[in-house]
């Protein structure tokens, strides 16, 4: 019997934590309060293209799947 009580304090304890951390991430992502921060708008670069750099510090064996 204590083994059960264990198992389901562990599951209660496991949902909580779970709940907790999808409460916390809602708040955290962008809504009508804090559009100003998070601006889904396309940004220009005065007319100029864009200039994008990729660094390769060492061997990165899936660059063409990940990059592309």
């Amino acid at each position: 019997m204590k083994t059960c009580a264990k198992y389901l304090l562990s599951i209660f304890v496991g949902i909580g934590l779970l709940s907790a951390t999808a409460l916390a991430m809602e708040k955290s992502l962008p809504n009508s309060s804090n559009k100003d921060i998070y601006s889904m708008a396309p940004v220009t670069n005065n007319g100029k293209k864009w200039r994008i750099a990729y660094y390769e510090g060492g061997p990165f064996t899936d660059y063409q799947q990940v990059f592309y």
